[in-house]
This record gives C-alpha cells, structure tokens and sequence, in this order.
C-alpha cells in the first residue's frame, strides 16, 4: 500500500465520523427540543410565600461576632 492509499483512506475516515458526530449532535439537540415541548408548562412548583412583617426568615447574625 502506498501512501497516498492510505491519506485517501484516511480523511474519508476523518468525515465519516465528522459527519456522524455531527448527525449525533443534531439528534440530542432534536430530541432535546421535542421532550422540553412535551413537558407541560406548569408543572406544579410555585414560588415560595413572603413573610409578612412579623414572621422571621434566614439565620439572624450578629456582627460582633
């Protein structure tokens, strides 16, 4: 085998599994797109209530110490 066979040989190599890392990428990407569509919008999580004036919230810290 000469050299030039196997420069051939090897860069259709290279594209070959350029182009499937590519397909791969777009693939995750589609599928990522299609499963964020199919999940529902709101899905039950619900920002926290705020305290009213009396109640505490968080670790009270003192700066003398």
């Amino acid at each position: 085998m000469t050299y030039s066979y196997d420069t051939h040989f090897d860069r259709e190599s290279i594209r070959r599994q350029f182009r499937m890392s590519m397909g791969l990428i777009v693939a995750m990407a589609l599928a990522t797109f299609i499963l964020g569509l199919s999940l529902p919008v709101d899905n039950g999580r619900h920002a926290p209530e705020l305290a009213t004036a009396g109640e505490l919230m968080g670790r009270l810290v003192s700066i003398d110490q």
